[in-house]
């Protein structure tokens, strides 16, 4: 019966075997597109589970094993003439550790993932509701101050402009007559100096003409008096011994 009951055993050893066996070729295709995370950390999250899988597993093959030995020293002394079908089990059992292994290691990656995708998940819409309340916030108080600025420089500008309009009508008649007057003087004035001007212009052109032939006349007339000295004197020394002889000759005639 005991014999029955380990082919038995056996049997579902192969069967879970077969049937956990197409199960990793299954999940390994599946598990990197089945965590619903962004592009970028998944390649992250995965690259660093391939150590994992040649560190980690080892010292964990090594506890499985020891507990599943152990279990199967006990099958091992009940049927000593089933010596031979104990080291085939033990092989499948091999097999069948390897794959358990696999798929931990596969179920580990996937649940590292998807608590990963959470965390950043959870950080990013976190991250964005408060930008969002900020941004919100901040568009509410730019608005009201805007709002309020607004109502503030019409109503100054109501009260300056009512103002100014009286003011600017004041200040428009003062300018006016300001600048009649100052154009009116300004007028007289450059009239009363252009007459001015005209008036000593005049006198000095009269005084440098009449200055200029005063000068002339005088130079004439005493470079006139200067010919006629010259000239007298020349002929009273060539006429005068000539009269003496005229007057001679004229007392010789007579």
């Amino acid at each position: 019966m005991s014999t029955v009951g380990t082919h038995l055993s056996h049997r579902c050893q192969i069967f879970s075997t077969v049937h956990c066996s197409p199960s990793p070729s299954s999940l390994s295709p599946s598990s990197p597109s089945s965590p619903p995370s962004p592009s970028s950390p998944s390649p992250s999250s995965l690259s660093p589970s391939s150590p994992s899988l040649s560190s980690s597993p080892s010292s964990h093959h090594h506890h499985h094993h020891h507990h599943h030995h152990h279990h199967h020293h006990h099958h091992y002394n009940h049927h000593h003439h089933h010596h031979h079908h104990y080291h085939h089990h033990h092989h499948h059992y091999h097999h069948h550790h390897h794959h358990i292994t696999i798929i931990t290691t596969i179920t580990i990656i996937t649940i590292t993932i998807i608590t990963i995708t959470i965390i950043t998940t959870t950080i990013s819409i976190t991250i964005t509701i408060i930008t969002i309340s900020i941004t919100i916030t901040i568009t509410i108080t730019i608005i009201t101050t805007t709002i309020t600025i607004i109502t503030i420089t019409t109503i100054t500008i109501i009260t300056i402009t009512s103002i100014t309009i009286t003011i600017t009508i004041i200040i428009t008649i003062t300018i006016i007559t300001i600048i009649t007057t100052i154009t009116i003087t300004i007028t007289t004035i450059s009239i009363i100096i252009t007459i001015t001007i005209t008036i000593i212009t005049i006198t000095i052109t009269i005084i440098i003409i009449t200055t200029i032939t005063i000068i002339i006349i005088i130079t004439i007339s005493i470079s006139i008096s200067i010919i006629t000295i010259i000239t007298i004197s020349i002929i009273s020394k060539y006429s005068l011994p000539s009269s003496k002889y005229h007057k001679i000759k004229g007392v010789k005639i007579h």
